[in-house]
């Protein structure tokens, strides 16, 4: 079987600091080698993101700038479009990655060849400090182990229940999925 890859879609719009924190999540994955190409496109014309992508030489970035701003979901779908592999990685660029987040995304995607997105769970910061306020903000009822570097459990859901998860819980972040990049179109 051949190694599942990733392109990482990064959109971001005047947020440097954060972008760079972003960045260093991606940086810190366990897995590097599953990351063929990490697109960042700044949605103005502020240089900032552009020198903070200049930071990070170990990475596979290709940074984008929309001169004409565009709408978020006509920018997110611009991304998407940008991307070469058949599995896209989104990250916010005011969001952060566990160390073990494409690793996981890969295992399970390859895993469950009939699935279209892995999710991973999210958490809340209360500030710029990063610090999480609220830890047991989970993908619909999912629970991690307490400091574990692994994901112990795994939820295979159809669209359906995908759907009506999100619509009654709303943990799910869209920061956190890795996907087929048709479905994401």
């Amino acid at each position: 079987m051949q190694q599942l890859r990733v392109t990482v879609a990064i959109p971001t719009y005047k947020r440097p600091l954060l972008l760079r924190a972003a960045l260093e999540s991606v940086r810190n994955q366990s897995r590097p080698d599953l990351i063929a190409a990490v697109i960042v496109s700044e949605n103005s014309t502020d240089p900032g993101s552009e020198e903070i992508c200049r930071d990070f030489t170990d990475l596979p970035i290709r940074f984008v700038r929309q001169t004409i701003a565009l709408e978020p979901y006509c920018h997110f779908s611009r991304i998407v479009e940008l991307a070469e592999t058949e599995h896209l990685a989104l990250l916010g660029d005011d969001d952060m990655w566990g160390r073990y987040h494409i690793e996981e995304a890969a295992r399970q995607l390859s895993t469950h060849q009939n699935a279209v997105a892995y999710i991973g769970g999210t958490a809340i910061v209360s500030d710029s400090s990063r610090a999480i306020s609220s830890p047991g903000q989970l993908v619909a009822q999912s629970r991690i182990p307490p400091y574990s570097d692994r994901f112990a459990d795994c939820w295979v859901w159809s669209a359906q229940e995908m759907l009506l998860a999100s619509l009654l819980c709303t943990p799910l972040n869209m920061w956190a999925i890795v996907g087929r990049r048709d479905s994401l179109l």
